[in-house]
């Protein structure tokens, strides 16, 4: 297809544009092309400038799949504004617009939240956050393994508190435990055993007829028990006070948490807390100062593809789905 080029409306700067032989390689031709519109300054000189720019920068991490609606709804602007003859700068970053001050406040309200902690969903194959969406759209139901597990008093080693958890493979990581501040808890005794556990009264069908006695709320309250793992028997975090950081040993891990947020009809109505593996957890654990996010008294011992690390030395390497066998 043939091209006429007006060179006269150009700067002193030229192109040959003599006949093309048969050699030709395009490459270097599109090379040469684009070189001549940047000593000519094509784009900028041709065109009204359309102070415009795409999307600014993820505030909270780094850009992803989220980041792509609202980036394309903007760059219909950018680009409607390229086809109707403005030169629109191909600049990725914050938009050029009202008064400084104000520019300057709108992004630092935003960025005050980016070392933010959020519960986001976690891709454990491509080790990459998950929107919502994403979630829901793939969500299936799977059978699993249920464990029931007992954990000992600290003051009376036979009597124990019997947990359930759908995730096996989170016992090691284990903090506290939870119990409903509604229901009616009891002790049961093993007479084969003599051993006493604690599980709520509305679950005791599981047992068939047994002899117990209920329990009050603030009983509950004092238990304190012997995790299951000793990795982190002895969690310490740092707090600065007086610019001073003190070494100070979490006394609220391992007793039990009072929440309404579990159903009683199943399980034991006991439930095992693990703070960095669930919403709930979290919520519990924070608000009962098991855990401190501005303190960085995290107990995390999985890496991005959950596998588990040193602090878990039994499991070392491990895939947590692999591990619940081994559990």
């Amino acid at each position: 297809m043939a091209t006429n080029i007006d060179t006269t409306a150009t700067q002193s700067t030229t192109m040959d544009f003599s006949v093309a032989g048969e050699t030709l390689e395009f490459g270097n031709n599109k090379t040469n092309i684009l070189a001549y519109w940047k000593q000519i300054n094509a784009f900028q000189t041709s065109n009204k400038l359309f102070k415009d720019r795409p999307n600014p920068p993820f505030a909270t991490d780094l850009p992803h799949y989220g980041c792509i609606l609202a980036a394309k709804i903007k760059d219909t602007v950018t680009r409607w504004a390229y086809q109707t003859g403005h030169h629109v700068e191909r600049r990725f970053g914050w938009a050029k617009m009202s008064i400084a001050a104000y520019k300057n406040h709108c992004r630092q309200f935003v960025i005050r939240y980016v070392q933010e902690w959020e519960i986001t969903p976690h891709s454990i194959g491509c080790c990459t956050l998950l929107s919502n969406f994403e979630v829901d759209q793939n969500y299936k139901n799977t059978n699993d393994l249920v464990v029931w597990v007992s954990f000992p008093l600290v003051d009376d080693l036979t009597v124990k508190l019997v947990a359930w958890t759908t995730t096996p493979w989170t016992l090691p990581l284990n903090l506290a435990l939870c119990v409903n501040p509604n229901s009616v808890y009891v002790k049961i005794l093993d007479k084969m055993t003599n051993e006493v556990f604690i599980l709520m009264k509305k679950r005791l069908f599981e047992y068939r007829k047994v002899d117990f006695y209920s329990l009050k709320e603030s009983h509950l309250k004092e238990m304190h028990y012997t995790p299951l793992f000793s990795y982190f028997a002895d969690v310490r975090f740092f707090s600065n006070i007086f610019l001073l950081y003190l070494i100070i040993k979490i006394k609220t891990a391992f007793h039990l948490l009072c929440d309404e947020y579990f159903t009683k009809d199943s399980g034991t109505a006991v439930v095992h807390q693990v703070p960095y593996f669930g919403e709930d957890d979290y919520r519990v654990c924070l608000v009962n100062d098991v855990i401190n996010k501005d303190t960085g008294s995290v107990v995390c011992p999985i890496d991005a593809p959950c596998r588990f690390t040193d602090e878990a030395k039994d499991f070392q390497g491990q895939n947590k789905k692999l591990t619940k066998c081994l559990l």
